[in-house]
């Protein structure tokens, strides 16, 4: 005859207690060890442009390598090799408009002056499909290989060996990456929120603030002890080019870059030699890019001037440390009451069932959620995270009340 089951209850405040630990620990993770800032260092600036292509205003790209040239302040152009003919946001544009040679010059001449490092800014810039800012993530990886092998041959052709990728939109994914280190490219400047693979060599340097926001980035930098900063910009970004979508004149811009050679503790590299830095790695990048990632949507404008600089988000304390992580939790804990208070709703006008089948549905929903939970938090996707904070929140609307007995 077999002995009852001993069973020990636990008591509710310490079942909530390790439900939370377990669920929400993952977001209070320190980025990266690595990205602790240096007291005393100096700030690094690197200067993005982007679209550079046979579409785009050559008067304009003149008078900003010739900015550069005069201040010191090199930059790097994102290279379109065969610019879209059409609008690039549908993937069915007609046909593709090769660099011109005048342009090719142009390029050569600034690169040899030291003022500019090419690098390739996709194949066509074209939408991979209606709907999508993306030519490469969510491609098959062939597709992918072949656009890049396309392009880099193409550069190579006039400007030799490249070593940055710059994805257009800044989308990409595990696939681009693949295709990009066995093309032999190194550096990759997208945005803070994507993604790493520590074991193919690629260096991240990402763009972390529009050209209007360089004072303020830079005081970032200083305030958390050094860092780096990359200012990215569009041709219809200046006013004389496009008066509706512009944001600053060639003249601000001039004086941006001048304020910038004035600075004694910033120094102002290309996006190549920022790769150099140890900040540069894949393991830094990742623990950046995990608060990027986890922000829900509806904080992401909000929280931008947080990723100014690089690689210690700036997150502004109002209350203190723990406010970013409370605001960032508080995309997820909402879900989660969702699901426990839809169906605390059900339950209440639902006939009762088998009695435990509710407890053990909650169990088992539970602590699905949390792993889900932390496996989101782990490789960042605030979807997959309020996937998992509503199957939480469900369970523990099932499991409840508090006080659950467990087998010895």
């Amino acid at each position: 005859m077999s002995r009852p089951r001993r069973t020990v209850k636990v008591p509710a405040a310490l079942e909530l207690c390790a439900t939370l630990a377990f669920f929400i620990g993952p977001l209070f993770l320190p980025a990266s060890p690595a990205a602790a800032p240096r007291p005393g260092a100096t700030v690094t600036f690197g200067l993005r442009y982007d679209d550079c292509s046979a579409s785009s205003p050559e008067g304009l790209e003149r008078s900003i390598l010739a900015a550069c040239a005069r201040t010191g302040v090199p930059c790097t152009f994102g290279v379109v090799p065969a610019i879209g003919a059409g609008d690039n946001h549908l993937p069915d544009s007609a046909g593709n408009l090769p660099l011109p040679r005048s342009r090719m010059d142009l390029l050569i001449e600034a690169r040899d002056a030291g003022v500019l490092e090419i690098a390739l800014h996709g194949y066509a810039h074209r939408a991979a499909r209606k709907g999508a800012r993306s030519e490469f993530a969510g491609v098959p990886a062939a597709i992918q290989a072949r656009l890049i092998a396309r392009g880099k041959a193409e550069l190579e052709a006039f400007a030799g060996p490249l070593a940055t990728f710059i994805p257009p939109w800044n989308a990409y994914d595990a696939n681009t990456l693949a295709a990009l280190s066995a093309d032999g490219f190194t550096v990759l400047s997208a945005d803070p929120a994507g993604t790493a693979d520590q074991a193919l060599g690629i260096r991240f340097v990402p763009a972390t603030c529009l050209i209007p926001e360089v004072g303020k980035a830079i005081e970032a930098a200083r305030k958390a002890g050094g860092g780096i900063v990359v200012a990215y910009f569009h041709p219809y970004e200046f006013l004389e080019i496009d008066p509706r979508r512009g944001l600053f004149s060639k003249a601000s811009f001039d004086s941006t870059l001048a304020w910038l050679a004035s600075q004694p503790d910033v120094q102002t590299l290309t996006l190549g030699r920022i790769a150099e830095l140890p900040q540069a790695s894949p393991e830094v990048y990742a623990g950046y890019s995990r608060w990027a990632r986890l922000t829900p949507p509806f904080l992401e404008r909000s929280f931008r001037p947080a990723f100014r600089t690089y690689p210690n988000p700036g997150f502004p304390a109002l209350p203190g440390p723990l406010w970013v992580p409370l605001a960032v939790l508080s995309g997820f804990l909402f879900p989660a009451l969702a699901g426990a208070m839809g169906v605390l709703g059900i339950k209440r006008l639902s006939r009762p069932r088998r009695a435990g089948f509710g407890r053990k549905t909650g169990v088992v929903l539970t602590h699905l959620g949390i792993a889900a939970g932390v496996m989101a938090a782990i490789w960042p996707s605030y979807p997959g995270t309020v996937l998992g904070a509503v199957l939480a929140g469900a369970g523990l609307g099932l499991w409840g009340p508090w006080g659950q007995k467990y087998p010895m």
